[in-house]
């Protein structure tokens, strides 16, 4: 009996220590965790940003912070852009930023219409692997009737797995030998990368229907949540605004210059022009800003060899006026610049 319990301490000692070196291991493999903790380090006064792809691809942090020191209102800028990220990732890693640091000048979305409006659709901790794992630390118990409407039995299993993941490493990381074996094979065909039509953000010909996708989904989602008096919105957009409320931190809202297609058919249409300006109004009574980068001159459909990611040279002149527009608002309330 002594033995059997001798052993059984053994294995219990190895599983812990295996679970807590896989955390260690985990937290600094993804890119995702190590974004949040080089934000958490760098944010007490900056201008946090948050996005996905679109987002990622649109903003050289360099060139925003040289136009900005420039025009005599220097501001540290703080990157949490991320790929293959949704509102829901956008909204929990704002929030454990600022919550952390306090002192946060300002939070900005890069704007991204399917995000932003209302989605029902239940989020499977399943798909929670490689960026995604970070859900597990950033959503907190209390999050789950907002993630799982309707009462404490609602939708158990979800729950269930939640709690697995929340609490152990070996299920939160689940995905790490895949994701290693991913890059593995990632840096054996990199030479190859080019010839086979991928770029930094993966396979082109994805991404191709990836945006005849979001334009359709976008025009849906634009008619199926109007409400009378405007939209309903994504609910951890409302999350996150009424957080940064609480806290006394503006929301600001970018939206970005798109292609050809997406601008006629999504942005520039009659019910994309209305959303446009009842969020633009929405967020300026909250006391943030909404700023419309959608026509930036010089950018065209060629600058999105992807149809959906500008190149550089369009990302550069997109962070310039972007720039120029963040240090014109700056200087015409200069107490948010010190607050």
């Amino acid at each position: 009996m002594k033995s059997l319990v001798l052993r059984l301490a053994v294995f219990t000692a190895l599983l812990v220590s295996f679970d807590h070196a896989l955390a260690w291991y985990g937290r600094r493999s993804f890119l995702s965790e190590r974004k949040i903790h080089a934000a958490l380090a760098r944010d007490e006064g900056g201008l946090l940003f948050v996005g996905d792809s679109r987002t990622v691809a649109a903003l050289s942090f360099n060139v925003m912070e040289e136009r900005l020191k420039q025009a005599g209102t220097p501001i540290r800028l703080v990157d949490l852009t991320l790929n293959s990220t949704g509102i829901e990732w956008h909204s929990l890693a704002a929030r454990q930023i600022v919550r952390a640091a306090p002192k946060t000048r300002g939070v900005v979305l890069g704007f991204a219409m399917n995000r932003m409006l209302r989605r029902d659709l239940p989020v499977d901790p399943d798909l929670w692997v490689g960026f995604n794992s970070t859900f597990y630390s950033l959503i907190h118990p209390d999050d789950l009737d907002r993630l799982y409407p309707g009462g404490p039995l609602a939708r158990l299993d979800l729950k269930l797995k939640y709690y697995l993941g929340h609490f152990s490493s070996l299920y939160r990381y689940r995905s790490i030998l895949q994701y290693r074996s991913d890059q593995f094979r990632a840096r054996i065909i990199n030479g190859e990368r080019k010839k086979k039509g991928y770029n930094a953000f993966g396979r082109i010909a994805d991404m191709e229907q990836d945006g005849k996708f979001v334009r359709s989904s976008s025009r849906e989602l634009l008619l199926v949540h109007k409400t009378a008096d405007g939209w309903s919105m994504n609910p951890w957009f409302e999350h996150l605004r009424s957080e940064l409320r609480r806290r006394g931190i503006p929301l600001y809202v970018v939206e970005l210059t798109v292609n050809g297609a997406d601008r006629l058919s999504v942005a520039d249409s009659p019910e994309g022009l209305a959303f446009r300006t009842w969020l633009s109004r929405e967020i300026d009574s909250g006391g943030g800003h909404f700023f419309d980068m959608s026509h930036v001159p010089g950018i065209s459909d060629a600058d999105f060899p992807d149809t959906i990611h500008m190149d550089k040279p369009a990302s550069i002149r997109f962070s310039t006026a972007f720039g120029d527009e963040l240090a014109s608002y700056f200087r015409r309330h200069p107490d948010l610049v010190n607050r």
